[in-house]
């Protein structure tokens, strides 16, 4: 397969939405970059080098961006190494039981069934939108480990608002919510085509390490991206065509009698697919019509893990919304029995993608990349997510620095709601008047911190109210219990020593770094983050007083 590899690094939140549904004024990106929009953008630049040409009858422009000669996948997140990501197999499952979900279960390729009287998992989708499979040979036990690592793309979110008077605030404004892919993260991409000629000329439209802008608002500040390529062997940016390239790599590729023999044929969905129905022309969720002519008796999947999504777009030229369409969704797995005929018809599709708009990365297909029913997660959801390159300085960094500070409230915020239920106190006849009086003091504490930088001195106030307390308060909060310690040495133990919060929101290294600035867990944010997470305990216990 000729292909040239690029990577996509967001300097500013990128907005690529689908169809709109809920809330008319909200919109919501996708979770990558489509093929759709990179197509867009190339075809604007050639445009711009062609403007007296008819782009609807230009035999050029038809066979680089029209007729599927020429292929744009969607940029997904990258590695480190530039290498790019895939959609989560639908087929994937971890127990909820598990409570640190280490362990991944794969539906399509297990037989396993229940004993009967034995407990029964519950099982979930890992949740993670993208992954990576690797395989080590453990030659002690003679067999082969698979480990997953997965990433969810960030996203912020952004409040708009329209008036028709910028300088005056007027009663017909209207706000607009945005949750757009944030910036400081790298995606990869391809294009792929039947003539390297084609992709010499896509190359020259690609600027060589420059800016481009994708998707909406564009020019409110949205969508722009920096284009470079993967690192090779040496570390050196790979700008050459490839021509054995290959979408996906098994696990587990030239490992020769070591090598489990497929006993099934595993069809792993890497993009959305719109496949019609050969009778009827609607739109199906079976891929079978897509892999045979009309007439051959075609042979039936055993097994099937399938989401649908509704699919549209957007037409710049037209200024109109394209047709939309019901897809089987990225990461659908499709189960076969072996047969070697369908293999062989398989992988001739594997280069030129199934069904429709397969010129935007539609109908992309991996065949028996799923190898293991039972792989082993990685201990962080976001360590497989290359951070990008991406230096800013002067106002530009401090920008950065704001939004990655913003990512990591939000992220602190959403442990702290989890760390006060689990905080939760057991009354055991604690007066509600007595919870009030602590969160009397508790919010003195937070305004002089507010005052003074949130330097841990400021939580003297609480020790001393403490400290201060007559003896039927004390025995009060000594009965009350959190967990199994007393809520008044639960509340001393947080109060002089603040750094215990990162433990009880679980939030051990936890940073995030944009445009080379990066934000943490500093002593600040853990002086406020352990009274928020006392003034929350002793609200929730006061509503249940």
């Amino acid at each position: 397969m000729n292909a040239i590899e690029f990577l996509l690094t967001t300097l500013a939140p990128v907005l690529v939405t689908g169809p709109g549904g809920g809330d008319p004024n909200s919109e919501s990106s996708l979770a990558y970059i489509p093929g759709s929009a990179i197509r867009g953008m190339l075809a604007s630049r050639w445009l711009a080098d062609h403007p007296s040409v008819d782009a609807a009858t230009d035999p050029t422009f038809r066979r680089l961006f029209l007729d599927g000669s020429v292929r744009y996948l969607n940029a997904y997140p990258a590695l480190s190494n530039g290498v790019r990501m895939a959609p989560t197999p639908r087929s994937w499952r971890v127990d909820k039981e598990d409570r640190n979900e280490k362990h991944i279960s794969d539906f399509a390729l297990t037989d396993a069934i229940a004993q009967p009287g034995s407990p029964q998992p519950t099982w979930r989708s890992p949740g993670a939108a993208f992954c990576m499979v690797s395989a080590g040979y453990d030659e002690e036990n003679s067999l082969w480990r698979f480990k997953a690592y997965s990433c969810t793309p960030r996203q912020t979110i952004a409040i708009h608002t329209a008036r028709v008077d910028r300088q005056q605030v007027t009663k017909d404004a209207t706000v607009f919510r945005y949750d757009a892919l944030a910036a400081g993260q790298t995606f990869a991409s391809a294009i792929v085509a039947d003539d390297p000629a084609d992709l010499i000329e896509c190359q020259r439209l690609l600027p060589q390490a420059g800016l481009v802008r994708l998707g909406r608002s564009q020019n409110t500040g949205y969508g722009l991206v920096r284009i470079s390529y993967p690192p090779d062997e040496s570390g050196e940016p790979q700008t050459a065509l490839r021509q054995n390239w290959r979408e996906w790599t098994p696990p587990i590729a030239d490992a020769g009698e070591s090598a489990p023999k497929p006993t099934r044929l595993v069809v792993t969905l890497l993009s959305d697919a719109i496949v019609r129905d050969p009778l009827t022309g609607a739109e199906t969720d079976d891929i079978t019509a897509a892999l045979y002519a009309p007439g051959e008796t075609p042979v039936r999947p055993i097994d099937a893990f399938v989401h649908t999504e509704v699919v549209g777009g957007f037409n710049r030229r037209w200024n109109l919304p394209l047709p939309q369409a019901t897809a089987i969704g990225a990461g659908s797995v499709f189960v076969f029995d072996y047969n070697e005929g369908l293999q062989r018809r398989l992988e001739e599709l594997v280069e030129q993608g199934i069904g429709e708009r397969r010129v935007e990365g539609f109908g992309r297909i991996a065949v028996n990349w799923q190898m293991s029913d039972q792989l082993e997660r990685a201990d962080s959801e976001h360590e497989a997510l290359a951070p990008g390159d991406v230096t800013l300085t002067g106002d530009q960094a401090l920008a950065a620095q704001q939004l990655a500070t913003r990512i990591l409230r939000n992220r602190l915020d959403e442990r702290l709601r989890a760390a006060i239920n689990q905080n939760a106190i057991k009354p055991h006849g604690i007066r509600k008047a007595q919870l009030g009086r602590l969160r009397v003091i508790v919010q003195r504490a937070q305004a002089a911190s507010r005052m003074a930088e949130r330097s841990p001195a400021n939580l003297a106030l609480l020790m001393t109210f403490l400290g201060d307390l007559k003896k039927p308060a004390r025995d009060q909060l000594l009965k009350a219990r959190v967990g199994s310690a007393p809520l008044l040495n639960w509340l001393t133990d947080l109060a002089s020593n603040p750094a215990r919060v990162v433990d009880k929101l679980q939030a051990e290294a936890m940073s995030v770094t944009i445009g080379g600035q990066t934000a943490t867990f500093t002593a600040a944010l853990q002086v406020e983050y352990a009274l928020r997470l006392i003034d929350g305990v002793l609200l929730l216990a006061a509503k249940q007083a």
